[in-house]
């Protein structure tokens, strides 16, 4: 098995992000946060994650077609990837990822689900 090389963050006042609950790697800059839900949070792009081949797709309720996301380092389920989708929307359209709230972890270490989180960008 090859070495991962994975994106890293700078913690300074302007960068936020938030990391994999489970091992702490970063996943995704506030830059590229869209809005929330009470479980979910909607990503422009994410980094060090591994997304489902599209042999791996599914179509969800709303008969959209998603792909898995996964940590790269943990393997944990982190969201889903909208590949395909009829009615667009902001948070809901093709190449957008949406992220459980459960699995994510701000930059300080707080778990993203026992804060309010602002929509469209106004962080603390």
């Amino acid at each position: 098995m090859g070495r991962l090389y994975l994106i890293e963050y700078d913690q300074t006042p302007d960068k936020r992000f938030y990391l994999c609950r489970s091992c702490q790697t970063h996943i995704a800059s506030t830059q590229d946060f869209l809005s929330s839900t009470h479980v979910s949070i909607f990503f422009e792009k994410v980094v060090n994650v591994v997304i489902d081949d599209p042999v791996h797709y599914w179509r969800d309720l709303k008969d959209r077609t998603v792909a898995n996301v996964f940590c790269i380092k943990c393997n944990i389920l982190l969201g889903r990837k909208y590949v395909e989708v009829e009615e667009p929307t902001l948070e809901v359209r093709e190449g957008t990822i949406r992220m459980e709230k459960k699995n994510l972890l701000f930059w300080n270490g707080v778990l993203v689900d026992e804060l309010p989180i602002p929509q469209f960008g106004g962080f603390f």
